[in-house]
């Protein structure tokens, strides 16, 4: 069993998906640590020669995550890294920025931001006041820095994409879904029934969207694919990104395009979590990176969270192993020879809500967006 004082990097996952996808890319079977007297249950495991500590709160948001890492540097010290890692809403569009963030892609925290403090409701909707992001201090900022760097930030990617590659190669869950299944619609085109609401409850106009709407699928709905803003083109010409920017976070999900856009205008926000306000005034060195499963609108689904929570933890092994050397220590993959080449699942939801029409809308692989209101 690992000597708790070897432990300098503690990784903290809220969901059980997410869990697994950081165990997937372990250098080692995850152990669990002695507890007689612990109120929280810690694991361990390696990346290369790290060995890590594993919090897993017992429910998501900020509460159980702040009260995880608080029991757990009791214990065993101060700790020299914390990665929050998992999944996350992110913006399709950010503002003033030239790259575009896609499903799959992962987001690394440079500050973050408690919006749903100072928020008050009014006729418009809510209005936030007297919010600033919280920007990441010591040996984060100098990792940010150095990730800036064209070599740097590069190496990351190269290195998360071929982890991406090996654990997609073992385990179906984490092979790409097809590109064209990456739908972002206009932020005013709801999902919901269009006609014969088995609850009488969906109104484009309100809008109210109905539970049984809630847990279908747009195929399922017949989304109407003339309403995308933008679908990806192929994971040919869009691979799977890292960005860097500005976490917005609450204990609620994010489901309003609204709200989501005017956090991302006024605060150049990149992405949306649920834990990370509980945890970043821990601990100086907290980062979070986690990877972009929808896009914080009606239309989320769960179908990207696999991905996405895998790609999320081959970054985080990539940037440990790059930026807290030991003894040496270098990328070793997953127990097996690397594969340059991304599987995709052979599922493909567009074919049932039009392929040949999802497939002309995509194809030039540029934003559009003709889209109104029906």
């Amino acid at each position: 069993m690992p000597d708790s004082a070897r432990f300098t990097i503690a990784i903290v996952c809220a969901l059980p998906l997410e869990y697994d996808a950081l165990v997937a890319v372990l250098d080692s079977s995850p152990r669990i640590l002695p507890h007689a007297t612990d109120q929280f249950l810690y694991t361990t495991g390696r990346f290369a020669t790290h060995e890590v500590v594993i919090a897993y709160p017992e429910e998501y948001g900020p509460r159980d995550a702040a009260l995880a890492i608080q029991f757990l540097e009791h214990k065993y010290g101060s700790m020299e890294l914390i990665i929050l890692l998992g999944i996350c809403v992110g913006i399709p569009v950010p503002p003033e920025r030239g790259n575009p963030i896609y499903l799959g892609d992962v987001v690394i925290s440079t500050a973050v931001l408690a919006y749903a403090h100072g928020a008050r409701k009014n006729p418009a909707g809510l209005e936030f006041r007297e919010i600033f992001p919280k920007k990441a201090r010591g040996k984060i900022r100098q990792i940010h820095r150095l990730l800036s760097t064209e070599y740097f930030l590069g190496d990351l990617v190269k290195r998360s994409r071929e982890g991406l590659a090996q654990v997609g190669n073992m385990k179906a869950r984490y092979m790409l879904l097809p590109a064209n299944e990456d739908l972002f619609f206009d932020s005013a085109y709801h999902h919901l029934h269009r006609s014969n609401c088995p609850e009488n409850k969906c109104d484009a106009f309100a809008p109210h969207i109905c539970q049984i709407a809630e847990k279908q699928s747009c195929a399922e709905l017949q989304c109407d694919l003339q309403h995308l803003y933008r679908c990806r083109p192929s994971f040919e010409i869009t691979p799977v990104e890292i960005h860097t920017g500005v976490f917005a976070s609450a204990d609620t999900v994010m489901r309003d395009p609204q709200v989501r856009d005017d956090l991302a205008r006024e605060h150049k926000v990149l992405a949306f979590d649920m834990e990370a306000t509980g945890i970043w005034d821990l601990n100086p060195h907290v980062v979070v990176i986690k990877g972009v499963c929808d896009y914080g609108d009606s239309h989320k689904s769960k179908q990207w969270q696999d991905l996405a929570a895998a790609h999320a933890a081959c970054v985080a092994k990539a940037l440990v192993t790059t930026f807290f050397p030991k003894d040496e220590g270098k990328w070793e993959g997953i127990d097996t020879q690397h594969q340059h080449t991304f599987k995709r699942r052979e599922t493909n939801v567009s074919d049932e809500i039009g392929q040949t029409t999802s497939q002309s809308l995509c194809k030039s692989g540029i934003p559009f967006h003709h889209a109104t209101q029906s």
